[in-house]
């Protein structure tokens, strides 16, 4: 695989997330996909919060969603914030 890198500007107030394809993929009782809009969806709701309430807000969508299903990969995930001076 061949992969580019460019700059990233974070400024102060920015909530910056990673994760892998587990959060996305993690699936409920009726193997429905927990999908990219979902966490998206989180992220707007609670980004202006402060990267705690968000990490814990995505946590709980996460266990409510799954209902205690094994899930088949990792679910990971960086919070990240540039707090203001």
């Amino acid at each position: 695989a061949t992969y580019t890198s460019s700059p990233l500007q974070i400024d102060p107030g920015d909530v910056l997330v990673i994760y892998s394809d587990g959060v996305t993929e993690a699936a409920g009782q009726d193997d429905e996909m927990f999908e990219e809009e979902r966490l998206l969806e989180l992220i707007r709701d609670n980004a202006s919060k402060g990267a705690a309430v968000l990490k814990g807000k995505i946590l709980e969508e996460l266990e409510r969603f799954t209902e205690g299903v094994a899930q088949n990969d990792d679910i990971t995930f960086l919070v990240f914030e540039h707090k203001r001076g």
